[in-house]
């Protein structure tokens, strides 16, 4: 049986999470030099704003309205803003791996929900996860 209270709840929760990271990308790539990594944060960026669009499509599919505002990733908005004037780009990079462990905990912790649909269930399992866990290795591969 189909849960759209509890479906659609979760799935707008990861949607704003992926709004924020595209918002926080965007400001990481506005700070930064163009070079070799600013390719790899431009990836990072196209990936997230994919995942939104998959996401609103998902939650359309189980009766909902997509979210249109970014969620906890405002807060590494604004923290990534200020490092990079302050610090530089390897502390904006901690600031952005920071932001995809999240988004991995909160993959994770959706997958738990015996309400999650099965199709969404896939989305997460063999797009989303790995992806966001990809992210990871590539910002912590962009710090050494």
């Amino acid at each position: 049986m189909e849960h759209t209270a509890t479906v659609v709840p979760i799935l707008n929760a990861l949607l704003r999470d992926e709004l924020a990271a595209i918002d926080t990308y965007q400001v990481a790539l506005d700070k930064s030099d163009e070079d070799r990594e600013t390719t790899q944060l431009r990836q990072i960026h196209q990936d997230h704003f994919q995942a939104a669009t998959l996401l609103k499509e998902h939650v359309r599919r189980h009766g909902g309205t997509p979210e249109q505002s970014p969620g906890i990733w405002g807060a590494f908005l604004t923290r990534v803003e200020g490092v990079v004037r302050f610090f530089g780009n390897t502390s904006a990079l901690t600031a952005l791996q920071e932001g995809e462990e999240k988004a991995i905990h909160d993959y994770q912790q959706a997958l738990k929900s015996p309400f999650l649909a099965a199709d969404c269930r896939q989305l997460l399992e063999s797009t989303l996860l790995p992806q966001t866990r990809n992210h990871v290795t590539v910002l912590d591969n962009r710090k050494t």
